[in-house]
């Protein structure tokens, strides 16, 4: 039985925390911009030399003592994510072990960290804070694939969430319920009432099943306690204090750290963020504009040799008409909205590789050859699906949707947004899950900020980014904003040209040398 969650134990990390160190086996851009390019804060480019300057902030420097046990990882990571490192980057992986709030339940942490053969020891490392769909191994992996100009100065370190990606797996969810929360419901042909139904279902029985698998620490997988393993790491480090690059919805781990921590953030780079501390009907909806816009990139930017034919827009249309009405064989539009976000949301490869994959697939299924598309799944289902992940998520939804407004979302979201209702029915993964406590509000900070945002996100939107600049503003964070044009989540992960004006903040807090980067 899942029950209230109470609220948090408030004592020192240091005392919560009891830190192992232990080695560990880890588990180009084209230069056309399309229509998407925006320059959100075009109007503020010209600071003045004291606003370019800003706070100062806490010391950041490279750990004098770094007790994890670090092994290459190179070949493992680029078999696991498609994902051959470039430039002679070197990939390596550890991992500690955290102990679980008051109980003491250890578990294992997988932390990875890039670096080129000549980033300087001396450089104090960039902390990546990963999510629940682009983990953090995963995004690094990505970054060092591409030309990093973000590696040249220092390195990058992964931590990854508790339970997701290749930390200490989680396990309390059946067959079943993973097959109906994956494809949402699995009938094609069910009306959406049955599939907000039978979702439900499965979604308080993987609830009930997860609280008792895990029932002294299941309120401890929040972003907001997964801040608590950054401050372990700083500890471990014995630094003053992190700079931090959140990507995705690592963004709610980041920003909670910074609540709780405000004197030890050193840096804060916010990447494709989402909302942070807001209903999960708000996520939801960013996401579905986020999708619509990916799904009208993808289609206006597959290029002559498009598997769709003469027509990529005309035949997109019709996928994901045919899916929203269960008529595209085996296949739901929750199914093709997974393929999305796999391929053009999370996935590798530079934008013509991931639009050809996502093309071909969506072609088979459209003139019945299954076989792309099935095979394009499992790689989601084992990118997107882990019990981890549900739990996860989960426990982030704050303000979770009923029943009735998933339906009413659907039914609004439908018309406006390409895939709409396929993203209000996700909504319904989290309707049995028990209230988590909000993360904590943002304290007055001594660094400025930065946040970027892809013009074609599935996973979120621009209207994510204007509510957190708000919030870093009043907390004295003074955010830059800077924009990017391609197709997917983390704008600094994909794209040079967004490296490459992060590099004056990064260096010396000042605001990014460009506000738009084109795809």
């Amino acid at each position: 039985m899942v029950h209230q969650r109470p609220a948090r134990h408030t004592a020192g990390v240091a005392a919560l925390l009891a830190l192992t160190v232990a080695a560990a086996g880890c588990a180009p851009i084209p230069a056309s911009a399309p229509k998407y390019v925006t320059d959100f804060r075009a109007g503020d480019a010209a600071e003045s030399a004291s606003q370019q300057a800003g706070p100062t902030g806490p010391e950041w420097k490279a750990p004098q003592k770094d007790p994890l046990s670090w092994r290459d990882c190179s070949d493992q990571l680029a078999t696991r994510y498609g994902t051959p490192p470039a430039a002679n980057a070197t990939l390596e992986c550890a991992n500690f072990t955290v102990r679980l709030g008051d109980s003491g339940t250890p578990m294992q942490l997988s932390v990875t960290r890039a670096e080129l053969p000549g980033t300087p020891d001396t450089a104090a490392p960039l902390v990546l804070v990963g999510g629940t769909e682009f983990t953090g191994q995963r995004a690094l992996a990505t970054l060092a694939a591409g030309e990093s100009p973000m590696l040249a100065n220092r390195r990058v370190v992964a931590v990854e969430r508790r339970g997701v990606g290749a930390s200490s797996p989680l396990n309390c969810r059946n067959t079943e319920q993973r097959g109906v929360l994956r494809s949402g419901a699995e009938e094609p042909k069910q009306p959406f009432d049955e599939r907000v139904k039978k979702v439900g279902e499965q979604a308080q029985a993987a609830a009930t099943a997860c609280g008792d698998a895990y029932p002294g620490t299941i309120e401890e997988y929040t972003g907001a306690a997964a801040a608590d393993d950054l401050e372990a790491l700083r500890t471990a480090w014995d630094v003053p204090a992190l700079g931090l690059f959140a990507v995705g919805d690592g963004s709610t781990t980041a920003l909670a750290y910074a609540a709780q921590h405000p004197k030890q953030v050193a840096r804060l780079v916010l990447d494709s963020p989402v909302r942070y501390a807001a209903s999960e009907l708000q996520r939801a909806e960013d996401a579905a504009k986020g999708t619509s816009a990916a799904v009208d990139a993808f289609a206006s930017q597959c290029g002559p040799a498009c598997a769709l034919g003469a027509d990529p827009a005309a035949a997109v249309r019709d996928i994901v008409d045919r899916s929203a009405r269960g008529d595209l064989g085996p296949f739901t539009d929750t199914d093709v909205r997974r393929a999305l976000i796999m391929t053009l949301g999370i996935g590798p490869g530079d934008r013509d590789a991931r639009i050809a994959r996502l093309a071909t697939a969506l072609q088979g299924a459209r003139t019945g050859d299954a076989g792309p598309l099935r095979s394009l799944l499992r790689t989601a289902d084992d990118a997107l699906g882990s019990d981890g992940q549900f739990v996860a998520r989960c426990s982030d939804a704050v303000q979770k949707a009923s029943p009735d407004q998933v339906k009413a979302s659907a039914q609004k979201w439908g018309p406006q947004y390409r895939l709409g209702a396929a993203t209000a029915l996700a909504l319904t993964d989290c309707t049995g899950w028990p209230t988590m406590e909000a993360p904590p509000a943002l304290e007055p900070l001594e660094v400025r900020s930065v946040v970027t945002t892809s013009a074609a996100d599935p996973l979120t939107s621009r209207d994510a980014l204007e509510t957190l600049t708000g919030k870093l503003t009043v907390a004295g964070a003074r955010p830059s904003t800077l924009s990017w044009g391609g197709i997917g989540d983390g704008a600094a992960i994909r794209s040079t040209c967004v490296q490459k004006a992060l590099t004056t903040y990064l260096d010396r807090q000042e605001a990014p040398s460009a506000r738009a980067c084109p795809a």
